[in-house]
C-alpha cells in the first residue's frame, strides 16, 4: 500500500534534517524531516510529494485519461500518473553528500502507463552553512514528436516544485508587502480548496503546525505562488487525503525540445527559522 513512500532508497541525514526520495515514487522527494522526526511529506497518491511538475500544449481529451482529469494538458510528472502507475527511474545514485535521480516522468492524466517524452533530473544536498536547509537543483528536458496530440501553446504556470505537506502543518505563511527584505509583517494564505493564488514578494512560504513549526520552500526565480489546504482533517498522517500545498510558481511556454533548469531551498524549522535562513540564501 501507500506505507511504501516510507521505503527510502536513498536518504541524506545530516543530524537536523533528513530527506528522502523513493524509486516506487520516481526518484521523487517523499520525505522530509527534522533528523529523528517525523515525515512532514503527504504520499497520499502520486501526484503529492515533493516533485517536478510541467504544462505545455493544448489540453486535449483522449480515452485513457482518469475521468476526473480530462481534458488535460501535455503533464510529465515526476512521482507517476492518475492511475497510481510509478514513473520510471533511469537513475538514482547517492555519494559525497547528495542524491541523484533520473527520471522519465508519466503523463499525469493518463491511465495506461504513459511515459512522456521528456527527462527530469533532481540533484539534492545540504547547504554546508545552514544545517537546515536542503538544496534541490532541477532540470527538465523535452523530446516531443513533432506532430504530437498536444500542439503548442503560450506561457502557463509551472509549479516549481509542487509541494504536498502533512496536513497538521495547517497555517501557510508568506510575506506579500510591498517592501520585502525588511523584516516586515508576514501575512497567512487562506486555506482554500481550489488553491489561493498569491505574490510572495520574498519568493518563500512556509507551512508550519500550532507551535509556528514547520517546512518552507523558497524558490528565488518564482513570480507568484499557489498554497492551500484540501481536506479537513489536521492529521500528521502522510497518506491522509488530506493535505496542505504550496507550489511557488513561474510562467513558462515549453517548446517541444525545450530544456529547463533551476534550483529551489527547502527549509525545515520555526517560521523564523525559516524565514532567517531564507534571508541568509538572498543576501548570497
Amino acid at each position: 500500500g501507500r506505507a511504501d513512500a516510507q521505503t527510502l532508497d536513498a536518504a541524506l541525514d545530516n543530524g537536523v534534517v533528513k530527506v528522502g526520495v523513493a524509486r516506487l515514487y520516481g526518484g521523487a522527494i517523499v520525505w522530509l524531516s527534522a533528523s529523528g522526526g517525523a515525515n512532514l511529506v503527504n504520499n497520499a497518491d502520486k501526484g503529492r510529494q515533493i516533485q517536478q511538475s510541467y504544462y505545455a500544449g493544448n489540453n486535449v481529451t483522449a480515452t485513457n485519461q482518469c475521468p476526473a482529469w480530462s481534458p488535460w494538458p501535455w503533464n510529465p510528472i515526476m512521482v507517476g500518473d492518475c492511475a497510481g502507475n510509478a514513473s520510471p527511474v533511469l537513475t538514482l545514485a547517492s555519494s559525497g553528500g547528495q542524491i541523484y535521480a533520473k527520471t522519465q516522468p508519466r503523463l499525469w492524466d493518463r491511465n495506461t502507463n504513459s511515459v512522456a517524452q521528456a527527462y527530469m533530473e533532481q540533484w539534492i544536498s545540504f547547504h554546508t552553512a545552514l544545517s537546515n536547509v536542503v538544496i534541490v537543483d532541477s532540470k527538465f528536458t523535452c523530446f516531443r514528436d513533432s506532430g504530437d496530440e498536444w500542439g503548442t501553446s503560450g506561457t502557463r504556470d509551472q509549479e516549481l516544485p509542487a509541494c504536498y505537506f502533512v496536513a497538521c502543518l495547517g497555517t501557510i505563511w508568506s510575506c506579500t508587502n510591498s517592501t520585502p527584505w525588511q523584516s516586515g509583517a508576514l501575512a497567512t494564505i487562506t486555506n482554500s480548496f481550489p488553491w489561493t493564488r498569491y505574490t510572495p514578494t520574498e519568493q518563500w512560504s512556509a507551512c508550519v503546525n500550532s507551535s509556528s513549526w514547520g517546512a518552507g520552500v523558497y524558490t528565488p526565480i518564482s513570480t507568484a505562488s499557489l498554497a492551500g489546504k484540501a481536506g479537513s482533517d489536521t492529521t500528521c498522517s502522510t497518506t491522509s487525503g488530506s493535505t496542505m500545498y504550496i507550489a511557488p510558481l513561474g510562467r513558462y511556454a515549453f517548446g517541444r525540445t525545450s530544456t529547463f533548469s533551476y534550483r529551489y531551498y527547502l527549509i525545515v524549522g520555526t517560521l523564523s527559522e525559516i524565514r532567517s535562513v531564507v534571508y541568509a540564501l538572498h543576501s548570497k
